[in-house]
């Protein structure tokens, strides 16, 4: 800190400012009003009048300050007097003069200031008129201008009252400012009238002077909207708030209807003026600017993402649920496949996890894969699509089949070629002796297609992650419940997509449905906050009714909930031109503390008639094929509501007449919560840390190509006080890598040039060949399927991060990384003997207490052993390098889960052996495996049976 020092003419100096006889003397509205308006131009929450003597800085007016004075070494003012022009400092924990001033680091904690120098006649400077704020600022042009000529007014205060006390000139002088401002400025007594506005006020309101004295006259003459477009009542007009209240208004938005229909879109803010040492309001100040061309950008920008949210939503249903295989190649990465399908894996009999980032060398011999490679170089050199109608292809455990084949170029940037070929493959080994039949399957499938895209949750990414930030940015309370809107609204449209893509497990009836208490109403509120604004363009009104004997907290599935609710209102607003879409909620039972739940979605709509109704349950089926045209759609939906009603104890049906509306009723069952329950509602949510830094010292880095999803993981990082490293893609992290030091790397699945997998490999063989300890590696990734965390773990990786990445995931990745280095440290397991065959200690540290799910994945582990031995124990039999190294790598990571250290020491050289083909050593070291493996089972046994007890 440097401390403020005497000026050259401090003698002559201090004479002037004596000279004023201002020192020590009572507060005066003139120049109270002066720090007022300072503070309204600069937007600070703090202005004064500052008078530097010998030891001191003396505040003559103060807004949003208590306190008298200071002592001059630790003033910024006493900084500001060495120079003419403004001292603007904007950020004082960046200013190595002030980042560690007591005013800084204490009350009242600044970390903006600006002071304009008050000049007197005779060129000596006694203080200034500075302004101050907690937060980082910079002012405009403008406003620096304002706040000179301001200090000058207070100069000629001073001046006037040693000649006159000349005050009606002063005044005029003010008017002139306030006249001249480029923002809008109305002021209105204790009755709302108008007792003064300036040019700007009318201009953008379109009024003449003689038209504004009364604001509430004319509030009644147009429509006042609130920000979502709805009208409201005058007295709902911001400044008319703060009349009534007492309290100022910061940033709110309201919008002006005509009689032609025309809105001025206004961001206003107020402040309230009090009667000196009163608590009653003298005046209040309303300051505004015309946002209207932002404002219609940012709706049309709101209703391009939902739109696009749903196409995707959309195209990723079809794509999971196509039984044709579907493979996209990278045109430009060797023909690499970029997606694989399900109904590829089950055609081709390869998964995903082998298939991606693979091109047909990797699969097929070099004379085979020579004549696929040539068919995918014909469709991007002619830009045609190829139609091959029947071709044999060869399956592993199924030998040779025939498969229709369609290859079609797509282009993503008009400029640019073909950058990806899409590829559709239909197995018609049974069908090819009916060729007629294959063609239409075929023909019918083609048609089904559209646009295929897989970019689903890095919007989402971006506006749940921005939210997080700005939840934790200080925002303005009226902010906060729009952002935690926005913010649950993503969650619940993030926790749909994620269901709607486990549809086959529905099918196959493995979908595990989640116990956990929600609020039942909260969600049905927060799906008709979502819905609105679609209800609202179309002119309908969207409401909910809940039975009051419906308990607010409830045992149940709340996504599967959300997730059927959502279905039935976006398709009750699909289908209704006009009237009204109505949720209501009814209790039907409460007996032994489980509860029958009954809600029905009411709409005006186009109804369905009875002959139709019975199709609207059926797998991709619609009452009408003209309703597809129309309104889109799959009949997907519907189907999944049905399975999910089943799975939660209940059921779904519809009441329906043609042309005048539809009612859909489901039932669910969920159950009362107990005293534990109710009081693990009330703990305390996940709190930033921002010294978290410091707690845990991590080197951190981000690999990541996509801007937003960076901007998002950067800014809570930084948040959490650490200073991440960027790497855009493979390449460059395994760059930054030789030449830095990470503890944990963040990693993205799919990048350009060199993806997450791959660099993942590499960076995994460099430290084993180095003999070093490896940063943990964590997994960022779009795709939240359990066959993309078991590729991420199967590689090596060491956690996963599903976008959108939620900053409580974040935080646990960071500790559980600090954590890991500590045990190691501590332990150092670098003696065998020293291995256990099952850390129990460790084991149970891993779930923090949770002991039921340790528990749990013993379980698991257990029922899963034989088939890991299984394929191990064929790789050795086979002696395949390549499978004993693949076999050992997949058992590495599930015996890592349960700390089985012994067994996982062996596995890990049985691994290496496989990787340098050296099959005898890896034979005999399998004999001293399958030993400790039954000494595993006995310790795993032992604490199942410990924990039955």
């Amino acid at each position: 800190m440097e401390f403020a020092c005497n000026c050259i003419n401090e003698k002559d100096r201090i004479n002037t400012l004596e000279n004023y006889y201002i020192l020590d003397t009572e507060n005066e509205e003139i120049f109270d009003d002066i720090t007022l308006l300072a503070s309204s131009i600069c937007k600070t929450s703090i202005s004064l009048i500052s008078l530097v003597d010998k030891n001191r800085q003396w505040f003559k007016s103060k807004h949003g300050l208590k306190i008298e004075e200071t002592s001059r070494k630790i003033s910024f003012c006493g900084h500001a007097i060495h120079q003419t022009k403004i001292l603007e400092i904007q950020d004082a924990k960046k200013d190595k003069r002030f980042f560690d001033n007591p005013l800084v680091v204490g009350e009242p904690f600044i970390r903006f200031y600006a002071g304009a120098p008050l000049i007197s006649s005779n060129g000596n400077i006694i203080g200034t008129l500075c302004v101050i704020d907690q937060k980082p600022k910079k002012l405009t042009k403008e406003q620096k201008k304002h706040l000179e000529k301001l200090s000058k007014q207070v100069i000629k205060i001073l001046d006037l009252r040693i000649e006159n006390n000349n005050y009606y000139k002063l005044k005029n002088h003010l008017n002139t400012i306030f006249d001249n401002m480029n923002n809008a400025f109305l002021v209105q007594d204790e009755n709302g009238e108008i007792n003064k506005f300036n040019k700007t006020a009318l201009d953008i309101l379109k009024l003449k002077s003689n038209e504004s004295l009364n604001l509430n006259f004319f509030l009644d003459q147009i429509d006042i909207l609130n920000e979502d477009g709805k009208k409201i009542n005058k007295y709902k007009f911001p400044s008319n708030i703060s009349l009534e209240e007492g309290e100022n208004l910061r940033n709110i938005v309201i919008g002006l209807r005509n009689k032609k229909k025309e809105i001025i879109w206004l961001r206003i803010n107020t402040t309230v003026i009090f009667h000196q040492k009163s608590t009653k309001i003298l005046f209040v100040i309303t300051e505004f600017t015309d946002i209207t061309e932002n404002k219609i950008l940012s709706d049309n920008v709101k209703k391009i993402q939902l739109e696009i949210l749903e196409k995707r939503i959309f195209l990723d249903i079809i794509l999971q649920n196509i039984p044709s295989a579907i493979i996209v190649k990278d045109v430009k990465n060797d023909f690499r496949n970029l997606i694989w399908s399900k109904g590829a894996e089950q055609i081709l009999m390869r998964s995903a996890e082998d298939a991606i980032g693979k091109n047909v060398y990797d699969h097929y011999p070099k004379e085979i894969a020579d004549k696929y490679h040539n068919w995918d170089l014909e469709v991007i050199k002619n830009e045609t699509v190829l139609k091959i109608e029947a071709a044999e292809t060869l399956v592993p455990h199924k030998g040779k089949i025939l498969v229709q084949t369609r290859k079609i170029p797509i282009k993503t940037n008009s400029n640019e070629g073909y950058r990806y070929l899409l590829t559709v493959l239909d197995d018609i080994t049974e069908l090819y002796k009916n060729k007629e039949d294959a063609q239409a399957a075929a023909k019918a499938k083609s048609e089904f297609l559209a646009n295929i895209s897989h970019e689903i949750r890095t919007p989402m990414n971006g506006i749940i992650g921005m939210c997080d930030l700005l939840l934790d940015n200080n925002s303005l309370p009226n902010q906060i419940e729009k952002l935690k809107i926005i913010q649950n609204c993503g969650s619940v449209l993030l926790n749909l997509v994620n269901d709607v893509l486990d549809f086959s497990k529905l099918e196959a009836g493995k979908l595990n449905l989640e116990k956990i208490p929600f609020n039942l109403n909260k969600s049905c509120f927060e799906i008709v906050e979502l819905l609105n604004n679609q209800a609202s363009v179309k002119g309908l009104i969207l409401s909910y009714k809940c039975d009051p004997l419906i308990p607010e907290w409830i045992l149940g599935s709340p996504n599967q909930f959300r997730q059927i609710l959502m279905n039935l209102v976006t398709n009750a607003i699909k289908f209704t031109e006009r009237g009204y879409v109505r949720i209501f909620s009814k209790l039907i039972n409460d007996i032994d503390n489980n509860l029958v739940i009954e809600i029905s979605v009411e709409d005006t709509g186009l109804g369905i008639s009875k002959e139709n109704q019975s199709k609207l349950f059926q797998n991709f089926s619609q009452v009408d094929a003209s309703t597809t045209r129309v309104y889109g759609g799959t009949g997907l939906g519907l189907a999944i509501c049905k399975g999910l009603c089943e799975l939660m104890g209940g059921t779904i049906w519809l009441e329906s007449i043609k042309e005048k509306g539809s009612v859909f009723f489901f039932t669910f069952t969920a159950q009362n919560l107990d005293e534990n329950q109710k009081l693990k509602l009330n703990k305390p949510s996940f709190i930033f840390d921002s010294f978290m830094e410091k707690k845990y010292p991590l080197n951190i880095l981000v690999v990541e190509d996509n801007k937003i999803n960076y901007q998002v993981i950067n800014g809570i990082l930084e948040k959490f006080g650490y200073k991440p490293d960027l790497a855009t893609n493979g390449i460059i992290a395994l760059e930054k890598i030789d030449t830095n030091n990470y503890d944990l790397i963040f990693m993205d699945s799919h990048m350009p040039e060199l993806d997450g997998f791959e660099a993942t490999k590499l960076i995994i063989k460099k430290y084993e060949k180095l003999n070093k300890k490896r940063p943990r590696i964590i997994a960022l990734t779009a795709s939240s399927m359990k066959e993309d965390k078991d590729h991420c773990f199967s590689i090596g990786m060491d956690g996963f991060l599903s976008k959108p990445i939620l900053i409580e995931s974040l935080f646990q990745e960071i500790e559980k990384c600090f954590l890991n280095i500590e045990k190691e440290y501590n332990l150092n397991f670098k003696n065998e003997n020293s291995k256990l065959s099952f850390n129990l200690n460790s084991f149970l540290n891993n779930f923090h207490g949770i002991e039921d799910l340790a528990y749990i994945t013993i379980g698991n582990f257990v029922k899963l052993l034989p088939s890991y031995k299984n394929k191990i124990d064929q790789a050795i039999k086979n002696k395949n390098a390549f499978d004993i190294e693949y076999s050992a790598h997949n058992f590495k990571s599930a015996l890592s889960y349960i700390n089985a250290e012994k067994s996982l020491f062996i596995v890990e050289k049985i691994e290496k052996m496989g990787r340098e083909n050296k099959v005898d050593l890896a034979i005999n070291l399998y004999e001293e495996l399958i030993n400790e493996l039954d000494n595993l089972m006995s310790e795993l046994m032992n604490y199942e049976q410990k924990k039955e007890k």
